[in-house]
């Protein structure tokens, strides 16, 4: 994923309300769309967005 895409990925994830909560079946569809977009694996973009996001903290 570039650097706008993944940005763009998590200002989507900031915005959802108890991401791990009630919120997961949103966080689930949000990584899903992402994967389908860039014809990758769920857990390819979530690799890439938790290396993005560790970096930036």
């Amino acid at each position: 994923m570039t650097q706008e895409e993944i940005k763009k990925l998590d200002r989507r994830i900031r915005s959802i309300e108890d991401p791990f909560g009630t919120g997961f079946l949103v966080l689930y569809k949000t990584v899903q769309a992402m994967a389908e977009f860039k014809g990758k694996s769920m857990g390819d973009i979530v690799r890439q967005y938790t290396s993005w996001k560790l970096h930036v903290m």
